[in-house]
């Protein structure tokens, strides 16, 4: 009989997880959203955006194996409880069976599962001092929920004549003819859904308090089963981010969250005029009318059609109360002085809140619901229910599928979430993507229709990454604890996203080799991680107790109060260079090689087999880069291949990576060298592809722990021409060479007013410009001819030229170091006001951005340069 079938034989639910953000996780080339400026813009409410088809699947197993692990835990601490002693909630009388016990759907701590992605527990070190979790363990609270349950007792309400229970399945209990539809009562209704918070409360028991005030207590025991077990899932098609169960929040994983934890949400049931889900409360009680009604049964269609055939009257059968009327929220005590529980179906729940959807109390608090079919269902105001006065019968047109309420549907359908959300999006942006692809290729004729990325129905395998690029910053991010605006991580991502089209550009894909997946970019914010501010006389390390009458003071206590904006700017942006050369730089280096060493141990261990095959570069900006100058002179010349993250601690004296390009912008490292009358010399035995040994010879080379000698295979010195804190770092190798040839300066990557009008217009075809955008106007793989000397000799002998002339190249494939950025300023710009953004520039130009990733993503070896940023010498006799 289809009324008796058990709760689990209803249809398995399509669970889709969503996630709120305003950056799409899964298409990075979408824009960077600006940062947030208050905190009313961060809570502002996000349309919920879906996981990926591979991401859902990996966090639906990672939540059932969570759930699953939940209840078993809590139903042994029960039975163990049951056995031992009287709990509060239990009956004074002894059941047969043991008493019936409902979990909260919401758990709380739980240890770390080894099957999951990373985190400190596995690693067995401190790479997790910074990232998503200490972040969740200080902000998403812990406390245990006390979600009150009730029963619905109207359908087994006992007859006052001769005590036998009702059988009705209609809240009203009016029957439909003389013989009605009988619905066997599946026990008493409850309710699974959570109270509406922004944060998901953590899963624990619910526990009733008894009359009395002592009884109320809560077991050791019970407070035991809250340690419980944790999942953490990577997902985007950059694996960036994880996402935290039970608490479904995601963070990022590689940087300390700046307002980007976004919440995460299970939908079961989902609003079918736009496939976004059912709020989780709400869900939950759809999905327990559902099973009650048991709408997917061969039963339940005759009866929607026996009362189709009778009237309003009969239609009331099947109208389902969302809410019970006798629930109602209670502080303190249960009425009864106890509770009876039951594990909720966990396959069939919804969970979490989306930022922003929260609202006090119920939604559809006097809505009822019917069930058309095995899917389909609508929410009815009380206006719009079945009524013979009002002469209103609904459910004829709900099973043709019109809409008489809000109509709801069971389960996640792909297609049509595609079909309402994207192809709107996908026209509208049509012309302004096609004129971006325009833009970023010049050769570009005929633009293709964009292909929607990162949608929910495709599986976003990312491509492998094999190059991972480590940005580490200058000076002023201590301003950014005040102004969010400029936090180092809003620039990277933005920086992160230019790169990514820049890979995709028609001039810079020839150029790339074969081998090349993606490239990652990821900050070391390293300012974070110290307090510099603490001054006064150091203390001695061999003495226990602070001697008193040494007087301790710090940066507050010598700053006056007269034009505090002023004194706070310039604390938090220039004194980090004194800082460098006072007594601290010890701490800041260790600050930068542990935070690079740290985010390096979670990427090869998120990405196996990275630190075997993959590639390391570096970019250092201001005074990081003075810092890069100082770790890579004593970095050792080769690293084992191997590296047994769990057994060894993060080092603080050395990168535990090969760097393979090391690019300076707006750096002052050539004035540093100058201070410490240090050259710039290659690193000996370093085998570069190409060098054929020329490396060896310790008049060229040198060695370990020389100042200035960088272990790395490629040194490039990018500097705005209006920069006035880049300095060159040509003359720092040999001032002779540098003198010989011509300054070199990054090609543009930006197309001319001509060509853009042209594409606009499409009045003429966009030309190629070889003097300022295209890669591909130049021979593709030129072979780089040794430079004459300028000095003939009889006998090779190296010379002072000849040594110049390795070192430069042992240095840099391209024969030389510096080179300039010349855009940025505009046809009608003033030296004197661009060069105040000049130094922060950067991670905004294209220029840039096509120069890194050529160098970065070409074959390795002199022979695979680009002519058009190769050295060239001056003509003769020429200055």
């Amino acid at each position: 009989m289809a009324g008796n079938l058990p709760s689990r034989d209803a249809p398995q639910i399509k669970a889709q997880f969503f996630y709120s953000s305003a950056l799409p996780i899964d298409d990075p080339l979408s824009p960077v959203p600006p940062p947030p400026s208050s905190s009313a813009t961060r809570s502002s409410k996000l349309p919920p955006r879906p996981f990926s088809v591979h991401d859902n699947r990996a966090l639906e197993e990672a939540w059932l194996k969570v759930q699953n692990a939940v209840s078993s835990k809590q139903e042994a601490v029960v039975q163990e409880l049951d056995i031992t002693r009287k709990a509060p909630f239990m009956e004074q009388k002894p059941q047969e069976g043991g008493p019936d016990l409902t979990l909260c759907d919401d758990p709380k701590h739980i240890p770390f599962d080894e099957t999951m992605p990373v985190g400190s527990d596995e690693i067995g070190n401190d790479e997790f001092e910074s990232g998503f979790r200490p972040y969740l363990k200080s902000v998403i609270p812990r406390k245990a929920s006390r979600n009150i349950v009730h029963h619905r007792e109207k359908a087994q309400k006992p007859n006052a004549k001769d005590g036998t229970v009702s059988l009705g399945s209609s809240p009203l209990e009016r029957d439909t003819t003389g013989t009605p539809f009988l619905r066997t009562p599946s026990g008493p209704r409850r309710s699974r859904s959570r109270s509406r918070s922004r944060s998901p409360s953590p899963r624990t028991m619910n526990i009733s308090q008894a009359d009395s005030p002592g009884d109320g207590i809560e077991p050791q025991e019970l407070k035991q089963s809250q340690e419980m077990q944790q999942a953490h899932v990577v997902v985007g098609i950059s694996r960036l981010h994880v996402v935290e169960m039970p608490n479904l929040k995601m963070g990022p994983i590689y940087w300390d969250p700046v307002h980007d934890v976004s919440s995460v949400v299970r939908g079961t049931w989902f609003y079918k005029d736009t496939m976004r889900p059912v709020e989780s409360d709400v869900a939950n009680q759809i999905e327990e009318g559902y099973e009650y009604m048991k709408p997917w049964t061969p039963t339940y269609i005759d009866e929607l059609n026996s009362c189709m055939e009778i009237g309003p009257e009969a239609e009331l059968k099947v109208v389902h109360r969302l809410w019970p009327v006798d629930e109602q929220p209670i502080k303190g005590s249960s009425p009864k002085g106890k509770e009876s529980l039951t594990v909720p179906i966990i396959e069939h729940q919804a969970a979490g809140v989306l930022d922003g959807f929260d609202t006090p109390g119920r939604l559809y608090s006097k809505s009822s619901i019917i069930y058309a079919n095995g899917r389909d269902a609508q929410i009815l105001k009380p206006s719009q229910l079945p009524s013979a006065t009002g002469r209103r019968k609904p459910l004829g047109d709900i099973r043709k599928g019109r809409a008489v309420g809000i109509p709801v549907v069971r389960g996640f359908d792909v297609t049509t979430w595609e079909r309402l959300n994207l192809a709107k999006k996908a026209i509208a942006s049509l012309k302004a993507q096609e004129t971006a692809r325009a833009m970023r290729s010049s050769t570009a004729t005929s633009p293709e229709r964009p292909q929607p990325s990162g949608t929910c129905g495709t599986s976003n395998e990312a491509l492998k990454a094999t190059d991972l690029v480590l940005v580490i910053h200058g000076i002023g991010q201590k301003l950014s604890e005040r102004v969010e605006s400029f936090h180092f991580t809003h620039s990277i991502n933005s920086f992160r996203r230019q790169v990514n089209m820049e890979l995709e550009a028609d001039a810079v894909k020839p150029w790339l080799r074969q081998d090349l997946g993606g490239v990652m970019v990821l900050p070391i914010n390293w300012r974070s991680t110290l307090k510099l501010e603490e001054g006064g006389p150091e203390p001695n390390p061999n003495q226990r107790d602070p001697d008193p009458t040494k007087n301790q003071f710090s940066l507050k206590d010598i700053t006056a109060e007269s034009l505090p904006a002023v004194r706070n700017l310039i604390s938090d942006v220039m004194l980090d260079i004194p800082y460098y050369l006072s007594h601290h730089k010890h701490n800041m280096i260790e600050a930068v090689v542990r935070e690079a060493n740290r985010i390096y141990r979670l990427w090869c261990i998120n990405n196996p087999g990275f630190h075997e095959h993959g590639r390391v570069h570096l970019i250092a900006h201001s005074l990081g880069s003075v810092m890069a100058l100082d770790i890579l002179s004593k970095q050792p010349t080769k690293l084992p291949k191997s590296l047994d993250f769990k057994a060894s601690r993060v080092r603080t004296d050395i990168f535990e990576f090969d760097t393979k390009s090391l690019f300076f912008c707006g750096s002052p490292a050539g004035f540093f060298l100058l201070l410490n009358k240090a050259p710039l010399i290659p690193r000996k035995g370093r085998d570069k592809p190409g060098a054929e040994g020329e490396d060896i010879s310790s008049k060229v080379a040198g060695e370990t722990g020389t100042y200035g000698c960088l272990a790395v295979d490629n040194i490039y010195n990018v500097s705005h021409y209006l920069d006035p804190v880049a300095y060159n770092l040509n003359a720092c190798v040999d001032v002779d060479y540098a003198h010989s040839i011509q300054p070199a300066s990054i090609p543009s990557a930006t197309a001319t007013w001509g060509q853009y009008l042209g594409y606009v217009f499409r009045s003429k075809p966009i030309v190629p410009s070889k003097n300022l955008t295209d890669l591909e106007g130049f021979p593709r793989r030129p072979k780089t001819a040794t430079m004459p000397s300028t000095v003939e000799l009889e006998t090779h002998n190296f010379t002072k030229e000849e040594i110049a002339e390795k070192r430069m190249f042992l240095l840099n494939e391209n024969g030389q170091i510096d080179y300039n950025l010349l855009s940025g300023g505009g046809p009608f710009g003033f030296e004197y006001i661009n060069m105040l953004s000049a130094h922060s520039s950067y991670w905004t130009m294209r220029d840039f951005v096509r120069f890194l990733v050529v160098e970065i993503g070409r074959l390795p070896g002199k022979g695979e340069t680009l002519s058009s940023i190769k050295v060239m010498k001056k003509p003769f006799g020429r200055k």
